[in-house]
């Protein structure tokens, strides 16, 4: 017998046994043609699609947020929410799409909490934040030293302090049955008080599972302003506006050499937008900083606060500017709070909010300082009430 006679035999001695012990020779040519395998495939690919169009629907939100377009901001994340949701179907156990639609969700009440505080919008606003937190849950369960669920927890604790501080300011100005109105308050007080301590736990969570992520010292820092634990409050504060002191003036540098800084990939755009969250940033924890200034009678330091936001960045949200009127009017600068008044209420205006409630605030606050301009008595008592920006 020849030796390539030989040779198909031992081959064909092989492969018989393959083929007989197989159900069907389908299967005998591998296992990935099965149904169960083909159904698994189009599984990962919906999965891939759904995730990835949300990731886009983020980044669409996210520059209109920068652009200063909230309704468009808004739209986006409530796509991105609707999308990542649509991903868990195809992959229940995924930490992105966890991570994703908890992130959507607080990001919406984060919208609606800066430009929207009417009475109609509070469930929704509560709803939102409450519905995050379950999503960010369920993603510390699959990972549970992942950073970004830390981060999400606090900011969606802190959506509901701030939401619980609208209701506490509303109900001290509603006129109600006395009884049930300070029943009420207390509630909200208490509220307010245990969503505080929750968003704090998680910022120093955050603080423990990554040192490096800086945004920790800005969480701490505004949640001990509001919790009253002033010297904590600036502590963190500070280091955080060191922080981004540093890191603005790092990409503002390289802006100006057209290059990116490393570790910044895309586009000169992708580093404009660093640098617009820095400086967003950068405000929140001035104002906060300012709220512990204030709270300590240092209104020339609280002044000095805010009026840095906006030589930092000129197109900074207007809702820091009825604080800084209320400081001005407190030092007696009754034409500068009368000044910023007219600005925040032509921003509120220009939103398309003519009916909400702050307009009618902002208004009443802006005719008592412009009567104080006018002559009239300038003790502290006359001044409205105080309405600090930080929540």
């Amino acid at each position: 017998m020849s030796i390539r006679t030989r040779l198909l035999f031992i081959v064909f001695g092989f492969t018989l046994p393959a083929l007989v012990g197989c159900r069907s020779t389908r299967y005998a040519i591998g296992d990935f043609l099965s149904p169960d395998w083909m159904t698994s495939q189009a599984s990962r690919e919906a999965y891939a699609t759904y995730s990835n169009l949300a990731q886009r629907h983020i980044d669409q939100a996210s520059q209109a947020r920068a652009d200063g377009d909230p309704q468009r901001a808004l739209r986006h994340f409530r796509q991105a929410e609707v999308q990542f949701k649509k991903a868990l179907d195809y992959d229940s156990y995924s930490l992105k799409a966890h991570l994703g639609a908890g992130f959507a969700l607080f990001q919406q009440a984060a919208e609606l909490l800066r430009y929207r505080r009417n009475d109609d919008q509070q469930e929704s606003i509560e709803k939102k934040c409450l519905e995050a937190i379950d999503y960010l849950e369920k993603a510390a369960d699959l990972r549970s030293g992942e950073w970004r669920v830390h981060y999400g927890l606090a900011s969606a604790y802190r959506n509901l302090a701030t939401l619980a501080g609208v209701r506490l300011d509303r109900l001290e100005a509603a006129s109600a049955d006395p009884p049930l109105r300070d029943a009420e308050i207390l509630t909200a007080q208490q509220q307010r008080r245990s969503y505080l301590e929750h968003t704090l736990a998680e910022a120093r969570r955050l603080q423990e599972v990554a040192p490096e992520q800086h945004q920790s010292y800005l969480l701490i820092g505004m949640t001990c302003a509001n919790l009253q634990r002033y010297d904590e409050a600036i502590a963190h504060l500070e280091q955080w506006l060191t922080y981004a002191r540093q890191t603005r003036e790092v990409y503002e540098k390289w802006q100006q050499a057209g290059v990116l800084p490393r570790g910044v990939t895309g586009s000169r755009q992708e580093l404009e937008q660093k640098i617009l969250t820095n400086r967003i940033r950068d405000a929140e924890a001035r104002d906060a900083l300012a709220s512990v200034y204030r709270a300590r009678g240092d209104y020339a330091k609280a002044l000095e606060c805010l009026n840095a936001i906006y030589a930092i960045n000129p197109g900074a949200p207007p809702r820091y500017l009825p604080a800084r009127a209320w400081i001005k009017a407190r030092l007696g600068d009754y034409a500068g709070a009368v000044a910023d008044m007219d600005r925040f209420l032509s921003a509120l205006r220009r939103a398309g909010r003519e009916f909400d409630d702050d307009v009618r605030r902002a208004m009443e606050e802006r005719d008592s300082y412009l009567a104080m301009s006018r002559g009239a008595s300038p003790q502290s008592s006359a001044l409205p009430e105080e309405r600090p920006s930080n929540p």
